[in-house]
């Protein structure tokens, strides 16, 4: 297997086609075309539109189209692209020495919608610097903003609060207002009001690392600060034992090396224009750390196939935890919750899409009648935001706060966690480690009393 960051990336040729609108030709192939090569793992939908843009000077609004060849009639068939899934399922089709084939189209702005907010190339153009390296080549880099999105989810909020009424917004929990939530040694005896709080204002960035341990219901109920101590270090000796195993293992499973190369894949695209993640010495170590915690799970849980999507949860995590070993109990902890959303049989996004249906036809009647006139009740183009709780719908940073103001709304979950939901794979030592963590109990009154978590 490559190491990430050192391996060659796979190169894609890609020819795009500007629509004619002059032709009478019924062909796909129209207009003028223009050829350029991208990595495979690191373009994604957004980039990709950015590249056309700058290629054939568009100033508009676009969809893009692939082209390809039937296999069973023979005939060419148009797809359109929407996503970074669609992207990828396009590359698919292409053959070795063959160009993806792609077709922009202008979209048209429809009359009598002048209320409503279109985003368009130049609502972007702002946070993308390109540079000209030759007549043929260019580089770009872009920098996501809230902007719009921010503004969307703001006024989704008030709507829940009834009317126009704009929603008090409460500051952000910090260390402070923690200590407010705990008993003289360090208990979480009030994770209703904790929750309550991070609903209202969200968590204070510096102090996440603290508070999504709680969140995410990674301690055992009743724990003081230092049993907690004593439990992430149990933690962390254990992720030890079990990345140590897989690592001396990868070349003697060819199932394993499979799925080696599959997180690799994910990994080398994850978040990839944010900062923490981005091309750098820095980057690279904490996408290699987002492979070991994605690898190290999916080989101590067995029953439980990767799925792309699995490693943007995981990609929050760590950047908010710093540290494999926190965000890999992290991660284990929610995937208890969601690992259903990527059972094969899709029983729990099915699930939800029936929710969502009646809530719709419940809350907004007018806009279930405009979906079943455009043969969309289905909601598939809800899918994303299901299994990844919106995550890849916002900038990242405003990620964080969506994705933490959900969770605080979940039920809290009464089956105190186990350290051997950490790996369904047992091992002798996994015995030493249980019994040291329940030591920790008989410790409790002879240590000082705490005033916050670790």
């Amino acid at each position: 297997m490559s190491v990430i960051g050192s391996a060659q990336p796979d190169v894609v040729r890609i020819k795009v086609y500007k629509p004619n609108i002059n032709t009478n030709d019924e062909g796909h192939e129209v207009g003028s075309s223009k050829k350029f090569c991208i990595d495979p793992r690191l373009t994604t939908y957004q980039t990709l539109q950015c590249l056309i843009a700058q290629a054939f000077d568009i100033k508009s609004d676009f969809t893009i189209h692939a082209i390809h060849k039937c296999a069973k009639s023979g005939r060419e068939q148009v797809t359109a692209i929407w996503s970074d899934w669609d992207l990828d399922a396009s590359i698919q089709t292409v053959q070795p020495g063959s160009y993806l084939r792609l077709r922009y189209e202008i979209t048209p702005r429809e009359e009598g919608l002048d209320d409503w907010d279109f985003i368009g190339l130049n609502d972007f153009n702002a946070n993308i610097r390109w540079f000209n390296v030759d007549s043929r080549s260019i580089i770009a880099t872009v920098n996501q903003t809230a902007g719009k999105a921010a503004s969307a989810l703001n006024k989704a909020i008030n709507w829940m609060y009834g009317g126009g009424n704009e929603r008090h917004n409460s500051r952000p929990v910090n260390e402070s207002d923690m200590k407010r939530f705990l008993d003289p040694e360090g208990r979480l005896i009030h994770i209703n009001e904790l929750r309550q709080a991070i609903f209202e204002g969200g968590v204070e960035p510096t102090y996440r690392k603290v508070v999504w341990r709680h969140l995410l219901n990674v301690f055992p109920p009743n724990m003081t600060g230092l049993e907690r101590i004593d439990y992430l270090k149990c933690v962390e000796i254990k992720y030890r034992k079990l990345k140590n195993r897989w690592m001396d293992e990868q070349h003697q499973n060819e199932h394993t090396r499979v799925m080696m190369r599959t997180i690799e894949k994910d990994v080398s695209r994850t978040d990839r224009s944010f900062g923490f993640y981005a091309d750098s010495d820095y980057g690279s170590v904490n996408v290699r750390s987002l492979f070991h915690i994605l690898t190290t799970y999916c080989i101590s849980h067995p029953n439980i196939t990767y799925n792309q999507g699995m490693n943007d949860y995981a990609s929050t995590i760590l950047y908010v935890m710093r540290e494999e070993s926190l965000a890999y109990v992290c991660f284990c902890s929610l995937m208890k919750r969601i690992q259903v959303n990527f059972a094969t049989d899709s029983v729990a996004i099915a699930t939800k899409l029936h929710h969502l249906k009646i809530l719709l036809r419940a809350i907004d009647p007018v806009y279930w009648n405009f979906l079943e006139s455009c043969d969309a009740v289905n909601l598939y183009f809800t899918y994303r935001w299901l299994l990844l709780e919106c995550k890849r719908e916002f900038p990242f940073n405003d990620a964080l706060r969506v994705l933490e103001v959900m969770w605080a709304t979940l039920p809290v979950d009464n089956e105190p966690p186990q350290l051997s939901d950490i790996c369904l794979i047992t091992s002798p030592s996994d015995t030493v480690i249980s019994d040291n963590l329940s030591n920790t109990a008989s410790l409790q009154m002879q240590r000082r009393a705490l005033s916050c978590p670790p």
